[in-house]
């Protein structure tokens, strides 16, 4: 066996295979490579190509470690670690330090080594169930997406965004992403009561947030107040001496319509109005619809 060595090199720090035709194995150092193989002794371009192996090619920068941040913080290598990743035994004036040191050095630690010690990927999913073309083109989610990011932003989390249109596609991503750890928690937008993917998640232990209120009290829910907004709405009609008043609602599948529904039938009971079936047409939340049901 040959091998050579770069001046200059340090203790190894991992071992990685090439695959290469002379089938090569790199040994990844501090500061330079050194090679073990069964051919002659490695040429310039097998230490570029390791260098490119490392990170960096020669004249580039590599990139702060966690070494460094501890040296320069006066501190173990474990201590940055329970640091980066908010353990509690740590005293406060370390913290402060140990995060000085990131911020001096420029150190940016590994998400996914990250997401092994802690569990957490500090990703948070969001699910439409809509077609793509009425996410965009609907004003709600537009600002819904605007609402979330800015969360996540603040709270240094990154937004993953799913959007489905067949039964099909929605339980691939529920395996692929959902059921694989990949996120932290998810936010379902526009769900139908009767859809399997919010109960599917339950069964699955995936934390999730709705969007509009969900029968099922075990879901946690961000919503407005439906029912008492479409009540003030019928009754500032009848202040205004109107006895007969019609609504179009939205999805009765979902309970933002129905929710709707029952605040206008509720107005107009407690004025002793009937409720007139005629006057009642079902939209989906679109010009088209709200168009439609004036016309019928």
């Amino acid at each position: 066996t040959t091998v050579s060595i770069t001046p200059g090199l340090t203790k190894p720090t991992a071992v990685v295979p090439l695959d290469k035709p002379s089938e090569m194995w790199y040994i990844l150092l501090e500061s330079a490579p050194t090679a073990v193989s069964n051919s002659p002794p490695i040429s310039s371009q097998s230490g570029r190509f390791c260098s490119l192996v490392m990170g960096a090619l020669p004249g580039e920068t590599v990139p702060p470690t966690l070494e460094e941040v501890a040296r320069l913080a006066h501190v173990s290598r474990s201590t940055v670690s329970r640091v980066i990743n908010d353990h509690p035994n740590v005293r406060p004036e370390t913290k402060q330090r140990v995060w000085q040191a990131i911020r001096d050095s420029g150190y940016r630690p590994h998400a996914v080594a990250r997401s092994l010690v802690t569990n957490r990927t500090h990703i948070i999913g969001i699910v439409i169930p809509e077609a793509v073309t009425t996410v965009f083109t609907d004003p709600f989610f537009p600002l819904l997406l605007h609402g979330t990011a800015e969360g996540c932003n603040i709270h240094e989390y990154q937004l993953l965004l799913s959007l489905f249109t067949e039964p099909a596609q929605q339980e691939e991503m529920c395996q692929r992403v959902l059921r694989s750890g990949y996120v932290d928690g998810v936010i379902v937008a526009s769900a139908v009561v009767d859809d399997p993917l919010i109960p599917s998640m339950l069964r699955d232990g995936v934390q999730l947030v709705s969007i509009g209120r969900h029968p099922n009290p075990q879901v946690h829910y961000v919503d407005g107040d439906n029912v008492g907004g479409a009540r003030m709405a019928v009754e500032h009609l009848i202040r205004l001496g109107h006895r007969r008043i019609g609504t179009i609602t939205g999805r009765l599948g979902m309970t933002v319509g129905q929710d709707r529904l029952d605040g206008y039938c509720q107005a107009l009971q407690a004025r002793g109005i009937p409720v007139d079936d005629d006057l009642i047409s079902e939209g989906d939340f679109t010009e088209r619809s709200g168009l439609m049901g004036m016309q019928g």
